[in-house]
This record gives C-alpha cells, structure tokens and sequence, in this order.
C-alpha cells in the first residue's frame, strides 16, 4: 500500500509543478570548483590567497549550505559575486565538493 501511495504522491508532485529536490552532484561540484575557485582556493581546499579559507579544517563549512550559498552568490573582500554567473544548483554542487575537503 506505500508503495502506491509514494507513486500517487509523485505523480502528484509532478504534474502540479512542485519542486522536487535533488541531491547535489559533487563531481560536478569539483568540475565547477576547478574552474571557479581553486585559482584563489588552491586544488586541496587549503588556500592559496591572503585570508582565503581553509576547507581542509572545516573553517567557513560549519555554516549551514544556504550561508554558504549566500557568500557565493554575494562575494566578501576578494571574492568576487558569482550571482548571475553560476547558478543556485551549480552553486550546491560546489557546497557538496567543499564538503568533501572536511577531515
């Protein structure tokens, strides 16, 4: 009976247009990285730049992923704003790759 209930939810979901989430791709996450950000970030999380954070630590990552979000769209002292550069999904995915310098 759930199994028919979760598909009927589904089909409801889709064809009222109702968001459905996804999960982040972290591989596109470090494609997007790569291109982006480890200029300034450096290809390990660890930084490269005056007062760039550290991702290896964790330092900036204990923010909730629509902070981080926030700081990427808006930009702060050096980084420049990627609103309107890189879109609200690609910028999750960039949040997953991050994620995965934590130790």
């Amino acid at each position: 009976m759930n199994k028919h209930i979760s598909k009927f939810c589904l089909l409801i979901a889709l064809t009222c247009n109702l968001p459905v989430a996804l999960a982040a791709d972290t591989i596109k996450g470090q494609q997007l990285y790569t291109e982006y950000c480890e200029s300034c970030h450096g290809s390990d999380g660890r930084g490269l730049m005056p007062d760039t954070r550290d991702f290896t630590r964790g330092d900036g990552l204990f923010r909730s992923d629509i902070e981080i979000h926030a700081s990427i769209q808006t930009g702060k002292n050096g980084m420049p704003s990627y609103q309107g550069i890189i879109s609200d999904r690609e910028i999750f995915d960039i949040i997953s790759y991050l994620r995965t310098f934590q130790r």
